[in-house]
């Protein structure tokens, strides 16, 4: 059954974001992206209604502290999903989820569910 949460998914590895995609439709959310970069997540956030993020930290030479910043404005729930530790984050965005990559969609889920219900 589908629910009203609408997940921005920024994933900057196809295959990753399509298997997040995967998991989070069976899950019923709704999915806006997946966003590859940085300029193309900040245009979802702006043309539609995004609920929360799961944000790549690293995206190919970039990070997505803009992103998590657009985020913050709307109030809206982060959870970074990384390879790395964290480290690369801004000071004022350590206080969200980091999920260690490869995803553990148990994890995810319950991630999902502490910061959504």
């Amino acid at each position: 059954m589908p629910n009203k949460y609408r997940v921005l998914i920024v994933e900057d590895e196809p295959l990753i974001a399509m298997d997040i995609e995967a998991e989070l439709v069976s899950w019923g959310y709704q999915i806006a992206g997946p966003a590859g970069n940085v300029s193309q997540a900040l245009s979802l956030i702006k043309n539609g209604q995004v609920d929360i993020g799961l944000l790549d930290i690293n995206l190919k030479g970039e990070t997505s502290t803009e992103v998590a910043n657009a985020l913050r404005v709307l109030d809206a729930p982060i959870i970074f999903l990384s390879g790395d530790s964290g480290a690369d984050l801004a000071e004022q965005l350590q206080e969200y989820v980091i999920i260690s990559k490869p995803i553990n969609f148990a994890e995810l889920r319950a991630a999902l569910t502490s910061v959504l219900y």
